[in-house]
């Protein structure tokens, strides 16, 4: 945890203070060198859209391409570009990237993404049940402080 800078008048921070900060928030930044993992989690969703939906690489690229603007259309070369370990100088762009999970049913890439900087992604259903949940709670609350009223007024 980074300390207040502390101050010499009580107008001026510490300088020797200020220069420590940097190298505090360089020392708590995560590591984001997620190349392998990312296509790692591209396999795996490209393998379970095969699985469970039959979809070959031609199709997903078919799927893709529908989201996408003419310009940006691609093709099953580009895919495996990306997906091959020896071609790490082919970067996949993060514009194909919700095509890619929309082609493949499948957020495996946006959770590696987001566990990366200590995030998990949150669905529709989670989103339902927590505020379902909030609802609950506060529905307990006002019943309570319903009950509370009447009986403060006697009845």
């Amino acid at each position: 945890m980074v300390k207040p800078a502390q101050t010499i008048t009580g107008i001026q921070p510490d300088l020797f203070q200020q220069l420590e900060q940097p190298a505090l928030e360089r020392d708590a930044a995560p590591s984001l060198c997620m190349d392998h993992e990312l296509r790692g989690a591209m396999a795996t969703a490209l393998r379970l859209a095969r699985q469970h939906y039959g979809y070959s690489r031609d199709r997903i690229i078919d799927r893709m391409n529908l989201c996408l603007e003419p310009e940006d259309k691609i093709t099953v070369r580009q895919l495996n570009a990306w997906m091959a370990i020896s071609q790490e100088d082919k970067d996949f762009k993060a514009k194909y990237l919700p095509a890619f999970c929309w082609a493949t049913h499948s957020i495996l890439p946006f959770q590696v993404l987001l566990n990366a900087i200590d995030f998990e992604p949150v669905d529709l259903r989670d989103q339902q049940a927590l505020r379902l949940g909030q609802l609950t709670v506060e529905k307990a609350r006002l019943a309570r402080e319903e009950r509370h009223l009447r009986t403060r007024l006697g009845g």
